[in-house]
């Protein structure tokens, strides 16, 4: 009897360390790091992936200052037209729980990949001010994508404070002004509220950052989302900038047919890096987040190319190439 409740014992105990294991494991995941570092998502204004920008404001509620004293009103910066076209760093700020809704000439499509970035105006790389994203196809439902913080909510972020954005999943606003956080619509593959090649409308919501359980904002696993606050004054929470199209109606028909086919490994990559297409890939080019060029190659007329990647940092790039049928994007992670 004694060796059975021994052995119980045990076995819960393997569980219970396994529980905690987990929930060590949770707290302690890495995201992609902040823009100057390896193996960021973060990609510049300038990136030649970028093929729209936002163009009109469908609708904009300004937040407050400070939610929690709803007297010391909205806040006042910034007009909705500064976040139309290419990021500029001219914004407007939304303030706690502010949101503005934005469209676009084309509708957003599910590329292979990232199909667009938000930018916000941080003036470093850990002062962050973060917002869900939302789409929709149809102006009427919209569907968030799954957003995840880790940063702890033992004490509450000053307006000032700093955010390490390997903490933060699925927000805009985790890099530094002119460069935009990027969103691949496949998260939302399993939402039937949406046609992932038609989305309309993009709309960027304030999270508040105060850890008061009635007017907190949650995370997906229903976590309080610490960042900086409160932000009373005029210019207080998130500070949009623009949303930039990687993907849309114009572009994913014929990227979709050359990429489905297409092979490319290994990805991740060490040493080097293959293309196989069974039409004729026509040329391309290997770009880091900062739109600089690392290997390039035209005239090729070839159905299997190979690159060499062994000299290249540890890193996010993304290869553009083009083939007869349409140019693809695909992110590729360098290792060594």
């Amino acid at each position: 009897m004694k060796s059975t409740y021994s052995y119980i014992r045990f076995v819960f105990s393997l569980a219970a360390i396994g529980v905690l294991c987990l929930w060590s494991s949770a707290l302690t995941a890495q995201y992609h790091p902040a823009a100057n570092k390896p193996g960021t998502s973060a990609i510049h204004r300038d990136s030649s992936v970028f093929i729209d920008w936002a163009t009109t404001v469908e609708d904009f509620d300004r937040g407050w200052k400070n939610i929690a004293q709803p007297a010391s009103g909205n806040v006042t910066h910034g007009d909705s037209s500064n976040v139309l076209y290419k990021a500029n760093e001219n914004v407007v700020s939304l303030g706690d729980s502010g949101y503005i809704t934005l469209s676009f000439t084309q509708p957003v499509a599910n590329g292979d990949g990232w199909d667009f970035a938000v930018f916000e105006n941080s003036f470093g790389h850990y002062y962050l001010e973060l917002a869900f994203v939302e789409v929709s196809s149809d102006g009427t439902h919209f569907v968030r994508f799954p957003a995840s913080s880790l940063t702890d909510t033992t004490t509450q972020k000053g307006a000032y404070d700093t955010l390490s954005p390997t903490k933060v999943n699925n927000l805009a606003g985790k890099y530094i002004g002119t460069h935009g956080t990027p969103f691949d619509l496949e998260e939302l593959s399993d939402s039937g509220a949406i046609d992932l090649n038609n989305i309309q409308y993009i709309r960027i919501l304030d999270v508040t950052g105060t850890l008061i359980d009635s007017l907190a904002s949650y995370d997906v696993n229903g976590r309080k989302i610490n960042d900086p606050w409160p932000t009373s004054f005029a210019s207080g929470g998130f500070d949009l900038d623009a949303v930039g199209v990687i993907h849309n109606s114009t572009n994913v028909g014929t990227q979709k047919k050359a990429a489905v086919r297409s092979s490319i490994y290994p990805n991740p990559a060490d040493d080097k890096l293959q293309i196989r297409s069974p039409v004729p890939i026509l040329d391309y080019r290997l770009v880091d987040v900062n739109n600089q060029i690392h290997r390039k190659a035209g005239n090729i007329n070839n159905r299997q190319v190979q690159l060499q990647t062994q000299n290249l940092a540890a890193g996010i790039y993304l290869l553009i190439y083009r083939t007869v049928t349409g140019t693809n994007t695909k992110k590729i992670l360098i290792r060594h």
